[in-house]
């Protein structure tokens, strides 16, 4: 990607969005739309991407939640980032609703991953998955929402569950999780449909949370 075109992005999104400005995640989101698309193409999807769509679209799930609250529902970015904290309790509800001997073993060593999946979710996982899977989940976010990134983290912690089950640390976690399709049947079982019909249920955890 050329870098004269990504600094353009950046710095017009900056100029547009001064209470968001900038940070080191959306040079990930910027790079793979410029792969796709010409520079002002790239630039008001990324503002569709970052204003619109993160954490939701404004009057459905956490977006309106945080709204209601008079707080920023598109605060995925900003120095408070309220939207992505929001969204990360919604993950921990639904491993402890889907995986819970995984939320039962992590909440007893002590294990937060949350330094792990926020950059999942800052970075919606451009810099974690191979480039087909990540480009696809990048195409996915923009049009179905932030649902995907809880399709997505969910079939990761359910894939790498049992390797997770014999951590006892952070870095143990880590370990397991940076590079999570390094398997060649990895795909096939990330890409089961029930991994994928996650709607209903990152609904009814996003209720719960108000």
């Amino acid at each position: 990607v050329d870098e004269a075109l990504l600094e353009n992005v950046l710095l017009a999104f900056a100029a547009k969005n001064p209470k968001i400005g900038y940070c080191q995640s959306m040079s990930f989101v910027a790079a793979t739309l410029l792969m796709y698309m010409e520079e002002e193409s790239a630039f008001w999807t990324l503002c569709g991407l970052l204003e619109d769509i993160l954490p939701e679209e404004p009057g459905h799930g956490a977006g309106a939640r945080l709204s209601k609250r008079g707080e920023n529902p598109n605060d995925y970015f900003s120095e408070r980032m309220s939207g992505l904290r929001a969204d990360l309790r919604v993950l921990q509800k639904l491993l402890s609703e889907e995986i819970p001997e995984l939320a039962e073993h992590l909440d007893l060593q002590g294990i937060d991953l949350s330094p792990i999946t926020v950059n999942w979710f800052l970075c919606l996982f451009l810099n974690t998955l191979p480039a087909d899977w990540s480009h696809r989940v990048l195409d996915s976010v923009l049009h179905e929402g932030s649902v995907v990134l809880f399709r997505m983290a969910l079939g990761i912690l359910w894939l790498r569950r049992k390797d997770l089950l014999s951590c006892s640390s952070l870095p143990d976690a880590f370990s397991f999780l940076r590079s999570p399709m390094a398997v060649s049947d990895d795909a096939p079982a990330l890409d089961a449909a029930e991994l994928w019909e996650t709607r209903a249920r990152v609904d009814r955890a996003e209720n719960d949370e108000i």
